[in-house]
């Protein structure tokens, strides 16, 4: 449901009947316990912050203010953020500097196709560097909180859906609240499901951009 976790319980649902059908309950098990460690200790924090204690998150679409509602909405509530898209009488669509400039965000992230900037195929982060640097440099967006603490985000679409949807709560819950999420890495969850459940041969620390 709206800001529980809803599509998550869809996750995991469905990755149980896949086992089942599959024969593989128990291995099906071991991960929907992995996942649901994880996401029960995020929302164990997140669960006893007041409003005043929540950031306000705009989250933009892979270009310059475009909107999709309801993508980001479970991984901001969940990370313990206020999603402003909420406020939008349409789905998707373009939103007005105008409207971001009065909701004034504390943080404002930028989700891009994996195969736009970062994602498992590039080592190169410059793409992404460019993308936020345009984000900062937005004359309208100048005395926006987010602009002015530095609190812009561009993640790739690669870790926002799917079993990969953890590592990204778990990224925006380190954005939104850094000091309650200090012993949490998302790039040892990541490198944790490469290893166990996806059985690559893959470094995090080392290859792709996130």
């Amino acid at each position: 449901g709206k800001g529980g976790v809803g599509k998550h319980n869809g996750l995991i649902e469905n990755t149980r009947k896949l086992g089942y059908i599959l024969d593989k309950e128990d291995e099906a098990e071991e991960f929907c316990d992995w996942y649901e460690s994880w996401l029960n200790q995020i929302k164990e924090r997140t669960d006893g912050l007041s409003e005043d204690e929540k950031p306000r998150v705009y989250t933009e679409w892979h270009q310059d203010y475009r909107f999709l509602k309801g993508r980001h909405h479970q991984i901001c509530t969940l990370a313990g953020g206020i999603d402003l898209l909420d406020d939008l009488p349409t789905h998707h669509g373009y939103v007005d500097p105008e409207w971001v400039i009065e909701k004034n965000p504390d943080i404002i992230i930028i989700a891009r196709n994996a195969g736009f900037s970062g994602g498992y195929g590039t080592d190169d982060p410059s793409m992404m560097k460019a993308i936020r640097d345009g984000v900062l440099n937005r004359p309208e967006l100048a005395n926006v909180a987010a602009v002015k603490n530095d609190r812009v985000y561009v993640e790739t679409a690669a870790l926002t859906n799917g079993p990969r949807t953890i590592m990204a709560i778990a990224y925006h819950a380190k954005w939104y609240h850094p000091d309650l999420f200090d012993d949490i890495d998302p790039l040892a969850i990541h490198q944790e499901y490469l290893d166990r459940f996806q059985h690559l041969d893959f470094n995090v620390y080392e290859h792709g951009v996130f």
